[in-house]
């Protein structure tokens, strides 16, 4: 069952990051503490649970398109995107390690943003 994207709830800028934080941290299929962490360091615990339940229910396509509806609003320009996408990368080397699926994330949200 597919969930409607425009019953989705508005997030702060720092919500969303932890949104994109969390798409990436989960490329590799492992959550690990670290990554956690890095999450926790921009919004709250309470916060974090309730951007896990929504990237829970949402299919992969419907990440995809969050991230796009957001990308105006809080990534317009090159040096926003380009401070993103560094941030994402230090998220993917957390755990010592940069793989494949991370790496392949990375450059497919900077197409998207």
């Amino acid at each position: 069952m597919s969930h409607d994207i425009s019953k989705h709830p508005y997030w702060t800028r720092e919500e969303f990051m932890a949104f994109l934080f969390l798409h990436v941290a989960h490329a590799d299929m492992e959550f690990i503490d670290e990554e956690r962490e890095m999450i926790l360091k921009i919004i709250s615990e309470a916060q974090l649970f309730t951007i896990q339940q929504e990237y829970g229910r949402l299919s992969d396509f419907e990440r995809i398109t969050v991230i796009q509806s957001y990308k105006a609003n809080y990534y317009p320009d090159a040096a926003q995107k380009k401070e993103i996408i560094g941030q994402l990368k230090k998220l993917c080397k957390s755990d010592g390690e940069f793989d494949t699926m991370e790496k392949n994330m990375v450059l497919m949200l900077e197409k998207i943003l």
